[in-house]
């Protein structure tokens, strides 16, 4: 049927099996569409094939799948759903039907014993087929269901995606300074990036003697750092200080700035996958590199540096240019 030896038409699967019943093999039949996997199916496919010598999967083909669960699904495409379910081990032969039921397959492989998950019941429509011809119908504990699945990705998917835009400001004797210039021009671009959807994130760098000792300094940083960004019309989603460092003996910039923008992360929902550092330096680069965020490297390319940036740019405003341009 297909190139894998596990895989059989419904001929050949009859063949296979009385041949395997002549040889007093106990054959165990499970059916479903098996429409993405998971570890559900894994723990009763594994409990089936206890049951008996030989596990055939009869897997509703997309026709089947279709006329019973709608044109949206499946999710899985045939040919994927019997490949993947022949490369498990506790499964030996897997074929497909067309038919809402297996009512067909079944009475062509007669199998011991066919089961079901509990929420079909004994009493399924497969019962009368399956004790005709000596078989019987084992429930198993139904652990996941694959509808209740495919919801939560859906509503997953229908979530909005945090995405950020980060850069760093310093903190030099209690006054912000900016090794970017703040022009109308770089304001505009700023505002840009919130109105597709990102947020404005700035990180604050502390020398020694202006590190944040409590909160009453913290504040004040928040303060002046919102102030300094107000005064030039630019609105600020988050302030995050090197104060979460404070506990350390030594001073790390590189550790406190990947434990400032994790703070980010998980006060306001960022997805790093989605977002962007902007960085001056090596040690920015190398921090938004530690974190697989994409990371953009201000002016002159790094000489003999072990982690490049995603990209090099002249300036401020080119790298909000590139940012709105993806």
């Amino acid at each position: 049927m297909l190139d894998d030896p596990k895989i059989k038409s419904q001929a050949e699967l009859a063949l296979i099996v009385n041949h395997l019943k002549e040889q007093g093999k106990k054959i165990v039949a499970f059916n479903g569409a098996f429409d993405v996997l998971h570890l559900g199916h894994i723990n009763s496919l594994i409990r089936a094939r206890a049951k008996g010598d030989v596990l055939v999967l009869l897997v509703n083909s997309d026709k089947s799948v279709k006329s019973y669960k709608g044109p949206t699904r499946p999710i899985i495409s045939e040919t994927d759903r019997v490949k993947i379910l022949a490369a498990l081990e506790c499964v030996d032969y897997v074929t497909l039907f067309d038919e809402i039921n297996p009512k067909v397959i079944l009475d062509k492989i007669k199998p011991n014993i066919l089961c079901k998950g509990e929420d079909w019941g004994k009493d399924c429509i497969e019962r009368e087929v399956v004790e005709k011809n000596g078989g019987e119908i084992v429930i198993l504990e139904k652990e996941y269901a694959t509808t209740d699945l495919i919801k939560k990705i859906i509503d997953f998917n229908n979530l909005a995606v945090v995405k950020a835009v980060f850069f760093s400001v310093n903190l030099v004797d209690d006054k912000i300074e900016s090794d970017f210039s703040f022009d109308q021009i770089i304001s505009g671009y700023l505002k840009k990036i919130r109105q597709v959807g990102y947020k404005v994130i700035v990180l604050v760098r502390s020398s020694i003697k202006d590190r944040i000792i409590n909160e009453k300094d913290r504040l004040n940083v928040c303060q002046e750092v919102n102030n300094f960004f107000k005064s030039r019309d630019v609105i600020i989603d988050g302030v995050y200080q090197d104060t979460y460092c404070l506990s350390d003996s030594e001073y790390n910039y590189e550790k406190c700035g990947i434990s400032m923008l994790m703070c980010a992360v998980e006060e306001l929902g960022v997805s790093l996958n989605n977002s962007w550092f902007i960085g001056e330096n090596e040690l920015d680069v190398k921090i938004g590199r530690e974190i697989n965020i994409k990371t953009i490297k201000l002016g002159e390319r790094m000489k003999n540096f072990e982690i490049e940036p995603y990209y090099y740019v002249n300036g401020f405003q080119e790298a909000l240019g590139l940012i709105l341009g993806h």
